[in-house]
């Protein structure tokens, strides 16, 4: 019987080795793999990744169905987690946009994201700019025809409309 306790001793010592030379093997490799993933340009036979985000412009968040992270800016950095802070407020009823990316991390292209879909609040501006631009070509556009509100400078219209109130 001590012949076959020895056995299934050496036995369970060789598969015990096994394995941890098996684990010391994918550690060794995950160790690398960040020097590998972060390689500037795919070698010849890579191809490209591709990466799938909702894009919420109106917070400026990025959610990453693939791992289930979301992406937001802090003001100093960017974060990541598996939800978002109780300040980020994301109105899911209309909807992200659909974009692909080559990163992994959406926000290392946040600059061409950000001046290809804009935020809304910079449409905004733009209107309030076309507005201001359009009155300012009207004023242009009617003086010299007869309107006497754009042909006199201000003052002058100012002081014309105070002698008019005195009589």
């Amino acid at each position: 019987m001590s012949h076959h306790r020895s056995f299934t001793c050496l036995a369970a010592i060789g598969i015990t080795v096994g394995l941890m030379l098996s684990w010391a093997k994918t550690a060794q490799a995950q160790s690398h793999y960040p020097y590998y993933e972060s390689r500037a340009y795919p070698t010849a036979h890579a191809a490209p990744m591709a990466y799938q985000y909702m894009y919420y412009p109106s917070a400026q968040v990025y959610y990453a169905p693939h791992n289930r992270f979301w992406y937001w800016y802090d003001g100093y950095s960017w974060q990541s987690a598996y939800a978002l802070p109780y300040a980020i407020r994301v109105d899911f009823r209309l909807g992200g946009i659909p974009i692909t990316l080559r990163s992994a991390l959406p926000y290392r292209e946040h600059h061409y994201v950000d001046s290809y879909y804009g935020r809304p609040w910079r449409a905004h501006q733009r209107r309030q700019q076309e507005r201001r631009d359009w009155r300012e070509h009207e004023v242009w556009r009617e003086s010299g025809r007869g309107y006497p509100r754009y042909d006199a400078p201000r003052y002058e219209r100012d002081d014309e409309r105070e002698h008019h109130r005195h009589r």
